[in-house]
């Protein structure tokens, strides 16, 4: 999650206008804003355990 490295990410969900449920969007209109907030792991970190994450499962 982005979070551990200080960004905030808006807008995953949205309502559809039928059902009134919340269905996840595409990464691609995500609101991503960096460095909003104290990290727990730096940037670079992040980055490599989701690279290895992505190779490994």
């Amino acid at each position: 999650r982005q979070e551990y490295c200080g960004d905030v990410v808006n807008f995953k969900t949205e309502k559809h206008y039928r059902d009134k449920r919340n269905h996840y969007v595409d990464k691609s209109k995500w609101q991503i804003t960096e460095n909003v907030h104290e990290p727990i792991i730096d940037r670079t970190t992040f980055e490599n355990v989701e690279r290895m994450l992505k190779t490994h499962l």
